[in-house]
């Protein structure tokens, strides 16, 4: 295992002791080629989390993620993005993802910041419940 994948590894053992403390259930993919790094569930909600370290997460607080599939961040992909710097976490929600029971526990306060576009910020804030795509397609 090479520096980055260890790194990797470390970053979401840090994130998965936060979701487990914070009363979550948590699993981690089997395998090193799954479109996120781990599943929070709690109140019968669960959420597909992506784990990144300080360098490569956006800054701010507010919904990211891009609509490109060809994206880094490709929101389908996720719906809480875990960041970590240190053994600090901190959560911010993909810009497709609805707000429910589980994943406002992990929210903060949300600003705009300059990696979420306002065409995405827009289709954001413009979601209904029913009319969510269905975030588990490619």
């Amino acid at each position: 295992m090479n520096t980055m994948h260890l790194e990797g590894a470390a970053r979401e053992a840090i994130a998965t002791a936060d979701l487990l403390r914070r009363g979550f259930e948590v699993y981690g993919a089997a395998c090193g080629n799954s479109s996120f790094d781990l599943v929070a569930y709690k109140h019968g909600h669960l959420l597909r989390v992506e784990v990144k370290g300080r360098k490569k997460a956006p800054r701010g607080t507010g919904p990211v993620g891009s609509v490109s599939k060809s994206s880094k961040l490709d929101c389908h992909k996720f719906d809480i993005l875990a960041v970590i710097e240190g053994n600090q976490v901190w959560y911010i929600r993909s810009v497709l993802h609805i707000l429910n029971v589980a994943s406002e526990e992990l929210i903060t306060a949300e600003t705009v910041n300059k990696w979420t576009t306002h065409k995405n910020l827009a289709r954001a804030t413009t979601l209904k419940g029913d009319e969510c795509p269905n975030l588990f397609s490619n």
